[in-house]
């Protein structure tokens, strides 16, 4: 556990990273004097990227905006993940507490929220030139006209390609729950900076 909760809700980071390289360049970024900018960075961090976390079912955007409700106010916190330092701290905190699988579900979840906002977008008609055959006395003329078509193919493969992604998604799940379960059975987590384990 790299990053907790103290008794007074506040988010600290834990004793045996205090002195590691990715926490002290990211303090080392904040000029404030009161280092409040780095206890928003690492606040941002807990509630973003925490595995287990009560907004950890949400795709990265929708949790983005939660966070920046429910901890910032509603103010835009989009800049935090420009921070350079900020996003060595974030990949060390990530690496912490993730598995190779819980890591490949966390990146499915973003691709799936593309996804997602790429398929609304499809309309289930479009507007496409079109030649038709028209009779002009005895012969027939070609003639482009602009018509609505179907178009709800393009929209149907997308959603299953979603559908393919959710099915992955699934048994991603349950292999990792899988990896849990075995994890226990082995005596608990043996991850770096565990509770269990401190």
């Amino acid at each position: 556990m790299m990053l907790y909760i103290d008794d007074y809700g506040k988010v600290r980071v834990h004793q045996d990273m205090v002195a590691a390289r990715v926490v002290t360049d990211l303090m080392a970024q904040d000029q404030s004097k009161d280092k409040k900018n780095f206890d928003r960075w690492i606040t941002y961090a807990y509630h973003m990227y925490k595995r287990d976390h009560v907004f950890s079912n949400f795709g990265p955007g929708e949790r983005a905006q939660r966070v920046s409700s429910m901890y910032f106010l509603g103010e835009d916190i989009s800049d935090i993940e420009t921070i350079s330092a900020f996003k060595d701290f974030k990949l060390v905190y990530m690496d912490m507490q993730h598995t190779v699988t819980s890591r490949f579900i966390e990146n499915i979840k973003k691709d799936m929220e593309g996804l997602l906002e790429h398929i609304h977008k499809i309309p289930l008609s479009k507007s496409a030139l079109v030649q038709l055959d028209v009779p002009d006395g005895n012969v027939m003329v070609k003639v482009e006209k602009w018509m609505d078509i179907d178009n709800s193919k393009e929209k149907f493969d997308a959603l299953k390609r979603a559908e393919d992604i959710l099915n992955l998604l699934s048994k991603l799940t349950l292999k990792m729950k899988e990896e849990q379960r075995e994890e226990k059975k082995k005596g608990g987590s043996r991850r770096m900076f565990d509770k269990r384990n401190v």
